[in-house]
């Protein structure tokens, strides 16, 4: 039971959170590609200690 408990607590995003990480939506969904948002689209950065409100004013695709 010890084992399960701990995988699902590693398997839980918010705890990369802990890490120093951050998860960035838009529209309540994870952004993990760039061209999932566009120019003045509001994201949301969820931080351990609360949230970011951000505005794109750029972006910039990496070659290769």
């Amino acid at each position: 039971l010890a084992l399960l408990v701990n995988s699902i607590k590693i398997l839980n995003p918010l705890n990369i959170l802990e890490q120093g990480y951050s998860i960035t939506t838009h529209n309540d969904q994870i952004i993990k590609n760039i061209d999932q948002v566009n120019l003045n689209d509001h994201l949301i950065i969820k931080l351990k200690e609360g949230q970011i409100n951000a505005l794109v004013e750029g972006k910039e695709k990496k070659n290769g």
